[in-house]
């Protein structure tokens, strides 16, 4: 089968999470399920997909900035970053 968004987006959270079988626990779904979604045979449930998003979203924000807040978090100078005041 051809790869999809979804499929490859639940290979590397499988890579993140340390395998396929790891994936199946954390999504808490039927391996027989997570393996057609995998191959791109069907599509996973929105909100199984919306869970390796945020999977991957957490990773991308440790792998960047380290491990604490998330980017959108991150104050400088007691200001939220990434916007600029005239003082």
């Amino acid at each position: 089968m051809a790869h999809t968004v979804q499929s490859l987006a639940l290979a590397r959270a499988a890579a993140i999470l340390g395998g396929t079988v790891a994936l199946h626990d954390y999504l808490r779904v039927p391996s027989r399920d997570l393996t057609r979604w995998m191959s791109g045979e069907e599509q996973p449930p929105v909100l199984v997909f919306l869970r390796v998003v945020d999977l991957l979203d957490d990773h991308a924000d440790k792998a960047v900035l380290g491990p604490g807040r998330p980017a959108w978090r991150q104050q400088s100078s007691g200001r939220a970053a990434g916007i600029t005041t005239f003082d």
